[in-house]
């Protein structure tokens, strides 16, 4: 290997946190009729280069192959960069994401594209996305929102990160685009994979037209966000694995919540009375293996081979021939009891990366906020069959009920003090949602386990909260 090539290889480890293939580097150099006058503007040369190429034909791997088999795993190394191959919008159906790019015959439910793509704007709900080093994948989930990025990003756009939870302060995006990883057109491949989600006949003369009409979406701009060693380690107040009722106090703690839960309890009516006629029901969705009833009801299947975010729809949704005239689209997201999911989870069957439970907000445990984001976990419980469920709130969630964020609350904690943010925010906020029925979007491709009771299973991600009935 000739001395250049040894250096642009470690420019781009340490510059930018790529570990390139020799044959690649080498390739590249020979490829170039230019002669470059110095290192510095060879290396940019091989930069940009590097940004519009699969990681797969570029890069040596960089996760472990058993990566995520414990729940401790931290992330490998400082500045990975990882390559987006896919992304799903946890807030939003699929059947909505799709309508913003065509226009709908209500009748027959038939998908025609619009004749100009000036007013696409898609909705922007919590994102997650699968990312690559080019050999092995990852989920990595969006706890707060990282404008440079949204759902119309070109597939093969790289980030540097640090840890599986994103937020600005550990990403830096650094642009590029992979046009073959998206058929040249970012919009009409998004087209293709709400229609394969939903199970919709995809017109090949249609897709081939709009290849043609669309504009390619533009990379993103890179962002000069620091990446250092402390945001390579899960945040100390949470630790994976050791969550409990009890560690969620540092900065700021609310800890009268049992007391303010009684107070709440004596001026309210249950709900049980109601409840029953609320409840969700199952709704299996297929894989690529028929799913199989065990004897406690639950379904159990096996692991399909889809993408991640790819999970096969309902066998309810309405179909694109169908003739009803009343008859709407449905989300393709299952929906299942507290129960049920429970059940999923102990049993470590969870194929699904989002469900719909029904259920009430029985009680709210110590609130954590710090400077970087709030947090709080939730019993859910199924008022009919009195079934209970750990889940975690995290800050995106909390901020939108709340109407503020943690450096509003902590803001507002330092000039008026913890009874003042007390009483002005955080009572109104539980007693809106204290025994409250409701229906939760549950993200479950990231779990954390939770230690306060043997019997509990792993808790999941609060996408998204909406009221029924009041209490």
């Amino acid at each position: 290997m000739s001395d250049s090539s040894y250096t642009l290889l470690r420019m781009l480890e340490n510059e930018l946190g790529v570990k390139a293939k020799r044959e690649y580097v080498q390739s590249w150099q020979q490829s170039q009729a230019e002669q470059f006058g110095d290192r510095r503007r060879m290396y940019e040369a091989l930069k940009l280069d590097f940004l519009g190429r699969d990681m797969a034909d570029t890069c040596l791997p960089t996760i472990p192959s058993d990566f995520g088999s414990d729940q401790l795993n931290v992330f490998p190394a400082k500045n990975t960069v990882l390559q987006i191959v896919d992304t799903k919008d946890l807030s939003h159906s699929t059947h909505s994401l799709l309508n913003e790019l065509a226009t709908v015959t209500p009748v027959r439910q038939v998908y025609t594209r619009r004749a100009t793509d000036a007013d696409i704007n898609f909705p922007r709900g919590m994102l997650r996305w699968t990312l690559t080093d080019g050999t092995h994948q990852i989920v990595a989930i969006e706890m707060k929102r990282i404008n440079e990025l949204q759902l119309k990003t070109p597939f093969g756009c790289k980030v540097r990160r640090g840890i599986l939870l994103l937020e600005p302060s550990n990403v830096k995006v650094l642009g590029g685009q992979v046009p073959s990883l998206y058929g040249h057109n970012m919009l009409a491949e998004l087209e293709k994979r709400f229609k394969q989600q939903l199970r919709i006949e995809i017109d090949q003369t249609t897709t081939d037209t709009g290849r043609q009409g669309h504009n390619s979406s533009p990379a993103s701009a890179p962002l000069d966000l620091p990446v250092n060693s402390e945001t390579m380690r899960p945040e100390p107040e949470m630790p994976v694995g050791e969550t409990s009722e009890d560690d969620f106090g540092d900065d700021m703690d609310i800890d009268d919540l049992e007391a303010l839960e009684r107070t709440l309890a004596a001026s309210k009516h249950t709900t049980s009375s109601y409840a029953s006629s609320t409840i969700a029901t199952t709704t299996v969705i297929p894989t690529t293996t028929p799913p199989v009833t065990d004897d406690t009801g639950l379904i159990s299947r096996q692991p399909s081979q889809l993408p991640l975010s790819r999970s096969s729809p309902s066998t309810h949704i309405t179909s694109p021939t169908t003739t009803a005239v009343d008859e709407t689209p449905t989300t393709e997201i299952e929906r299942m009891t507290v129960g049920m999911l429970r059940k999923m989870l102990k049993k470590d069957t969870t194929d699904v990366d989002t469900v719909i439970v029904t259920g009430q907000v029985k009680r709210i445990f110590k609130l954590k906020v710090t400077g970087m984001r709030m947090r709080l976990l939730a019993r859910i419980r199924d008022p009919s069959t009195f079934e209970d469920l750990v889940v975690v709130w995290p800050d995106e969630v909390v901020s939108r009920e709340l109407g503020k964020t943690a450096k509003d609350v902590l803001e507002m904690k330092e000039k008026e003090g913890d009874k003042v943010v007390t009483e002005t925010l955080f009572k109104p906020f539980f007693a809106r949602i204290h025994n409250v029925l409701g229906e939760m979007t549950l993200d479950l491709s990231i779990l954390e386990s939770y230690s306060g009771e043997e019997d509990m299973p792993d808790m999941p991600l609060v996408v998204e909260f909406k009221p029924l009935l009041s209490s």
